[in-house]
């Protein structure tokens, strides 16, 4: 059984889209700014995806071999607290994913870890927009 459900093609769609920024306690992934018309559509509360909304959608991905429950949901509070705080530096969906040694750092050290690794996961974002968008120069079209 697949446990992403509801909003689970939004955040596979996010994460298919390039790689991801690499770190000690986790792994970021950033998607690209979102048309009116993918804005329309959300309906899920949990993850709004309105552009003048200036929270975009988060995701926080804790899988179980960070620790149990209790280790894994004080885990997610401590990122989610750390998006918060950081939201200034992005108004684009996001996705985390969580190492298992998030479960033994400080709230500071995920903080840290994560102002460092947003503006890399932007510009990686835009990277891998722009490969997509502009084709080779030897690509001819019909």
């Amino acid at each position: 059984m697949r446990r992403l459900t509801r909003a689970g093609y939004r955040i596979r769609a996010v994460r298919d889209s390039h790689e991801p920024v690499r770190g000690r306690l986790m792994l970021v992934w950033v998607g690209r700014v979102l048309s009116t018309e993918c804005a329309g559509n959300a309906r899920n509360r949990r993850f709004p995806m309105d552009n003048t909304d200036p929270e975009c959608w988060r995701a926080i991905l804790v899988g179980r071999r960070v620790g149990k429950a209790c280790d894994r949901n004080r885990v997610k509070r401590r990122i989610r607290e750390a998006l918060r705080r950081s939201e200034s530096l992005i108004k684009r969906p996001v996705v985390v994913l969580a190492r298992t040694a998030a479960r033994d750092a400080s709230y500071r050290d995920l903080k840290d870890e994560l102002e460092r690794l947003l503006p890399r996961a932007c510009s990686t974002a835009d990277e891998a927009l722009e490969r997509t968008t502009n084709p080779p120069i030897d690509v001819v079209h019909p």
